[in-house]
């Protein structure tokens, strides 16, 4: 189950009185099953009151019970096999329709992600991206098509990018033509990619410097990057969600565009005159 909320239980459950700790036990007990219940039916199904299970989740430093709930399926989502996460997602789909959940869980991913960015960071990743020379963009997978996503808005905006998949020169030979003053930006997503990380070994013996878009401050990726951008990706099954990357990569590709948008109108006018002149003839 989720372990800061184990910690903050037993942290204080000496304390709690008979009816926290009824809750306290269920929850470290049977934490599958708090997902699919309301604070109502919790209450109900342990003999004490709504009012009560909320008291207890904000006594655990949560804004209400919706909040313990999101913390303790975020990280039981991670733990779960397949299956077990199909049985849960089943669950509660009596409590809300999925499209409506799972708009609330991009929501709270966005939002969640949004919080994780400090300013002076996301300006330093546009301060380096205005001003390398050539941008390597590699993702295996799923995280191939964020590549080939990244790279185009970075192009769109006056970078050089090139997502790794986009020619048929091997990976490790475009690294190897890379220069210190370049950058390489890499995915990485559970399952890691243990060939996507080999690749950012390779961009560090080069001293590539590195961005990692990855989850969290311990994955591999982001232990060998000089950038680094966390996104919450939580999905209701075992996929992955990218409601949040989208926000985050777009910003950045427009705040690379406000502040280099003489040169991008130049270079624009001048490819409209171009398709005009080819069109045209």
């Amino acid at each position: 189950m989720d372990q800061l909320l184990r910690t903050r239980i037993l942290a204080r459950y000496d304390q709690l009185t008979d009816n926290f700790r009824r809750i306290a036990d269920f929850m470290l007990q049977s934490p599958t099953e708090v997902p699919i219940l309301s604070s109502a039916a919790l209450g109900a199904r342990l003999g004490v009151s709504n009012a009560t299970v909320v008291r207890f989740s904000q006594m655990l430093g949560y804004a209400g019970y919706p909040d313990l709930k999101s913390d303790l399926l975020r990280d039981l989502r991670e733990e779960l096999k397949p299956e077990e996460r199909f049985k849960l997602a089943a669950g509660q789909r009596g409590q809300e329709d999925t499209l409506t959940r799972v708009a609330k869980q991009d929501v709270d991913n966005i939002n969640q992600t949004i919080g994780r960015i400090q300013p002076d960071d996301f300006r330093a990743i546009v301060d380096c991206l205005c001003r390398v020379r050539r941008v390597l963009v590699i993702g295996v997978g799923l995280s191939a098509s964020l590549a080939r996503l990244t790279s185009y808005l970075l192009q769109q905006v006056g970078v050089d990018a090139i997502s790794s998949d986009a020619e048929v020169t091997p990976i490790e030979e475009k690294i190897l033509r890379l220069q210190p003053q370049d950058l390489v930006i890499g995915f990485s997503f559970p399952p890691y990619s243990r060939t996507t990380l080999q690749y950012a070994e390779l961009a560090r013996r080069e001293q590539i410097p590195i961005l990692s878009i990855t989850d969290k401050p311990t994955s591999p990726m982001a232990l060998m990057a000089e950038y680094k951008l966390f996104i919450c990706n939580d999905n209701l099954l075992f996929t992955n969600s990218f409601a949040a990357f989208a926000v985050v990569i777009n910003a950045i590709a427009t705040e690379v565009g406000l502040r280099n948008h003489k040169q991008l109108v130049r270079e624009n006018e001048r490819i409209l005159q171009k398709l005009e002149h080819f069109y045209g003839s």
